[in-house]
């Protein structure tokens, strides 16, 4: 069980199960090494269907070559179906210049403002961190759909991005 203290970038962690707790026999629990946190609120309006940077983004240095690493976060986004076409954004997650994981993508009907879709994308991705050189995690978005419009953020929306060391 972790405490994540609010405006802060610490994590304590409780390492003895609260007393009523059972542990499972062959059940190993990790220990959090460290945890990093990033949040954005910048409007992106897609105009393409490349992906784009989001302003979510952490340089993180593992410290140990044998640990995981945990990336997660929440991603707001809007798209609408066009006359044609379906809605579709997509979100992908790049560590050191490589995408972890596969994209996460969101998909709605046709028939433009009667068709559309906002709310929270939630997302997770776990990796080895094989050595301890830094490395920049961020995240990705794009409009999947041509004919369909799309944003990140839109009417105020707040995106996170957590990264944890597992060992």
């Amino acid at each position: 069980m972790a405490i994540i203290k609010p405006n802060n970038n610490t994590i304590s962690a409780i390492t003895a199960l609260p007393s009523g707790m059972v542990s499972a026999p062959g059940l190993t629990t990790g220990k959090v090494l460290q945890h990093q946190f990033d949040s954005d609120t910048s409007l992106i309006s897609f105009s393409n269907t490349s992906f784009v940077d989001t302003n979510l983004s952490i340089d993180f240095t593992p410290t140990s070559a044998s640990s995981q690493i945990l990336t997660f976060g929440f991603i707001q986004l809007y798209h609408d179906g066009g006359s044609s076409s379906h809605g579709q954004t997509a979100i992908k997650v790049i560590s050191g210049g490589s995408q972890v994981g596969e994209d996460i993508t969101t998909l709605i009907g046709y028939g433009g403002n009667e068709a559309f879709w906002s709310g929270m994308i939630g997302f997770s991705v776990r990796e080895a961190a094989s050595d301890t050189s830094q490395r920049t995690i961020k995240v990705q978005v794009r409009n999947a759909s041509s004919g369909a419009t799309a944003s990140y953020n839109q009417y105020g929306g707040l995106s996170t991005l957590n990264i944890m060391e597992i060992a």
